[in-house]
């Protein structure tokens, strides 16, 4: 596995010389913020640091940083980073991290809605935690790419894209010590995030089929470019029993979760269009 280095940076680490960090690193991840959508909540430095990777054209991730200790909160958090994006297309992943005190009741909910909400604006998406707090607050990834803080010689964790081994690094173009990551997807090789769900949503624009949400048990249906959540038992059973697929064959049906290919984990991004079916209704 050909592992690349990635260094994450905020306003802490003052003004960075990206010059001399392009030849360091293969990936930079920028905190664009923290909190709810008020610009004294910005990152100092995000605009010059986001400008800096585009002019020079280093490929650069985005992580912001959550307050949220209510599910209510986390819809101001969404909105401040797609504020703070708007205009930008980071080819690594816009990542939630997810680590401060008292809001650790609500991280799981939270991940999920942040990620969807970016994923659903055209970004890839990710989760950052430490290793226990991934483990212990939210226990699932959803297809959504993970960033894992852990400082040690070992990871001891599979099916992680980002390991943060070390909060004492250095590299050349930023002063002083540093977060350091070994990133083990070649991100600089995958379609740009527009592309990528323009490609997921083309895959599903012909897919009849029927999924179930194995968290929540509600039943949806794909039918070209829409999605209609089924509320009643009976109409379920006739869409079985009376939808072909494209090839004639009965239409198929689904559980959706995280292990599901990318095709069935776009549910949240097409939902948008969500039509409800009632009791009686196969139009």
């Amino acid at each position: 596995m050909n592992v690349k280095k990635a260094v994450d940076i905020s306003y802490h680490n003052g003004l960075v010389d990206f010059e001399k960090l392009k030849n360091s690193v293969d990936y930079v991840i920028i905190r664009c913020g923290y909190g709810q959508d008020k610009t004294s909540q910005d990152d100092k430095q995000w605009e010059r640091n986001v400008g800096e990777c585009e002019r020079l054209g280093i490929a650069y991730g985005v992580y912001f940083y959550s307050y949220a200790k209510t599910k209510a909160n986390i819809e101001g958090e969404i909105n401040h980073c797609l504020r703070l994006l708007k205009g930008h297309n980071p080819i690594l992943p816009v990542f939630f991290d997810s680590e401060e005190k008292g809001t650790q009741y609500v991280a799981k909910h939270n991940a999920k809605r942040f990620c969807d909400a970016m994923l659903t604006n055209g970004y890839r998406a990710g989760i950052y935690a430490s290793k226990s707090w991934y483990e212990n607050y939210i226990g699932e990834s959803w297809g959504y790419d993970i960033w894992i803080a852990r400082y040690s010689n070992t990871l001891d964790m599979y099916n992680v894209d980002i390991w943060q081994y070390s909060s004492n690094g250095r590299v050349d173009g930023i002063n002083g010590r540093c977060d350091v990551n070994h990133v083990y997807k070649d991100y600089t090789h995958e379609n740009n995030s527009n592309n990528v769900i323009n490609d997921m949503i083309g895959g599903i624009n012909g897919m009849n089929a029927l999924f179930q949400d194995k968290e929540s048990g509600n039943w949806f249906w794909f039918n070209g470019d829409k999605v209609r959540h089924i509320t009643e038992g009976a109409c379920l059973e006739i869409l079985k029993k009376i939808h072909l697929d494209s090839t004639g064959r009965p239409i198929p049906c689904y559980v959706y979760d995280n292990t599901s290919p990318w095709d069935l984990r776009i549910l949240q991004a097409v939902c948008s269009d969500v039509e409800t079916y009632e009791k009686n209704s196969t139009k």
